[in-house]
Formats: C-alpha cells, sequence, structure tokens
C-alpha cells in the first residue's frame, strides 16, 4: 500500500515550516486558511477567490517581505514500511 502525501514549505523571513495534506485539494483549502489569517484586506486589498489570483496576489505583496509558499508537490510513503501508532 503507497500513501499519497501532498506538501509545501511555507518560508517566511525568520523561519520554514512544511504543510501536509491528504490532497492537492486540502493542501489549497490549508495555504488558502494560511493566506486568509495574515491578509488585511484594508491594507492587501481584496483577497481574489480563485486559487491562482490568490497566490500572485499574495506573492505581489507578501515575498517583499520575504514570505512565500514554495515547493509544492506529493511523496509516496510506502505503507508496509510503516509502523503502528497507539495515541
Amino acid at each position: 500500500m503507497k500513501i499519497r502525501v501532498w506538501h509545501c514549505y511555507h518560508y517566511g523571513p525568520d523561519d520554514a515550516y512544511i504543510i501536509l495534506a491528504e490532497s492537492e485539494e486540502a493542501l489549497q483549502d490549508k495555504i488558502r486558511a494560511e493566506i486568509v489569517a495574515s491578509w488585511y484586506p484594508e491594507d492587501d486589498g481584496p483577497l481574489p477567490d480563485d486559487y491562482d489570483g490568490m497566490m500572485e496576489a499574495y506573492d505581489s505583496i507578501y515575498r517583499y517581505h520575504g514570505s512565500h509558499f514554495g515547493d509544492v508537490g506529493w511523496s509516496e510513503v510506502n505503507g508496509a514500511l510503516c509502523e503502528e501508532v497507539v495515541a
């Protein structure tokens, strides 16, 4: 069994972290949530509804401050190599 994990990095001026999701759509939803949390419509203008427009708007403003999303992709994990985890 193979498990596909979608991921991207959020690079900030002081740090970077990985966002993980179970599908491309879920990853885009998580990226949107990150952008909405840091978006100030009164200063940044309206946030476009479509994903590509949102990413362009975010990059045009926040890349200047050293923040951007990058290395979007997916990896496959071989489930046979995973150990069962008990919470």
